[in-house]
């Protein structure tokens, strides 16, 4: 998925995105905060405040997976 934004992001301009008011998190910050979630819980609730790609329900699943593995 994050390739269609990487083809999006090259094809409009960081101007055009701005006035817009578009951003979107890269995968860095996203596995950062993925990783802040405590997964020793029975529960766990993430509240993604973005309406894009879904990279950061993304980088919170993968952690999850992750945690849970070991």
């Amino acid at each position: 998925m994050y390739d269609k934004t990487i083809t999006y992001i090259n094809a409009v301009s960081k101007t055009k995105r701005k006035k817009i008011g578009q951003f979107f998190t890269p995968p860095s910050v996203a596995n950062y905060i993925g990783g802040l979630m405590d997964t020793h819980k029975k529960e766990i609730r993430v509240l993604d405040a973005g309406a894009g790609t879904g990279i950061l329900a993304g980088a919170a699943c993968q952690e999850a997976i992750k945690k849970t593995e070991n």
